[in-house]
C-alpha cells in the first residue's frame, strides 16, 4: 500500500517479524480513486479495497493462511479467499445493535420505497426497539448516494462469510444478539468486546467535572449509539 506518514509511524510500533508470529505484507502500490470523486469516506474505502483485491488474493495465495479477517468495507476481498477455499470472518467494530439495523437494510430497502426522511411511521428492527426515521445513521438518508448503495452491497455479503466478530459482549446486548441469531441466514456471531480506543491525556471536560463531585452524588443513564 502507499507509504504515508501516519501509516510509516503505525507500522513502525508493530513488533518485527524475528520477534513475533506477525508477518507483515505490502500489497503494490496502485492508482487509487481520489476523495473527491467519490461519495464520502464509506464509498472511497469500498472501491479501494475492490482494487486491491486481485493483490489480497495473491498475498493470501503465498501464505498457509487457515482464515481470513475482513474489514467491513472489505467485503470485496471475500471472492477472493473462496476462490482460494479460504474461510472468511468479518470485524464489525460496531455494537450488535448497529449490526441488526445493518443486517436488516436490504428488507428495509424493499419494504420502504422513499426516503427514510419521508416515511411516515417507525422502522422496525427485529431486536431493537422501534426507530424513528430521522434517527436512521446519515449514510441511510440518501438512497441515490454510493454510500447507501455500498451499504446494501454490504449487508447482503455479511451473510456470505463464516462468521462475524462483533464489538459487544453478550450481556450487554443479550435481546438484539439473540435476534440475530434467530435469523438462521445470518452466520455465527462472536461477541469480541468491548474494544475501545482510549487517547492518553485526552479527557472530556464533562469526566473533570464529575471527578470534583462527592461520592455517590449522581448516577448515570446509559444509551447505545448508532455507529
Amino acid at each position: 500500500m502507499p507509504s504515508t506518514a501516519a501509516f510509516a509511524s503505525s507500522l513502525a510500533l508493530l513488533p518485527s517479524s524475528s520477534s513475533s508470529s506477525i508477518s507483515i505484507y505490502y500489497l503494490p502500490s496502485i492508482d487509487l480513486p481520489s476523495l473527491h470523486s467519490t461519495d464520502g469516506m464509506s464509498d472511497h474505502a469500498a472501491r479501494c479495497f475492490q482494487l486491491y483485491t486481485p493483490h489480497i488474493k495473491s498475498a493470501l495465495a503465498s501464505t498457509s493462511a487457515s482464515a481470513l479477517i475482513i474489514d467491513f468495507f472489505a467485503t470485496a476481498a471475500i471472492d477472493a479467499a473462496n476462490e482460494l477455499r479460504i474461510p472468511t470472518y468479518i470485524y464489525i467494530p460496531f455494537n450488535a445493535s448497529m449490526l441488526a439495523l445493518v443486517l436488516h437494510l436490504p428488507t428495509l430497502h424493499n419494504e420502504i420505497p422513499v426516503e427514510f426522511d419521508q416515511f411516515h411511521g417507525q422502522i422496525h428492527v427485529p431486536g431493537l426497539p422501534p426507530i424513528p426515521p430521522l434517527s436512521m445513521p446519515s449514510p441511510f438518508m440518501d438512497k441515490k448516494n454510493r454510500q447507501y448503495t455500498w451499504s446494501i452491497y454490504h449487508a447482503q455479503r455479511l451473510k456470505q462469510v463464516r462468521g462475524i466478530l462483533v464489538n459487544t459482549f453478550r450481556a450487554l446486548e443479550k435481546v438484539v444478539i439473540s435476534a440475530i441469531e434467530s435469523d438462521k441466514s445470518v452466520p455465527p456471531v462472536h461477541p469480541v468486546g468491548p474494544i475501545l480506543h482510549f487517547v492518553a491525556g485526552v479527557r472530556h471536560e464533562c469526566l473533570h467535572w464529575l471527578d470534583k463531585q462527592p461520592e455517590a452524588s449522581w448516577c448515570s443513564s446509559a444509551s447505545v449509539a448508532w455507529g
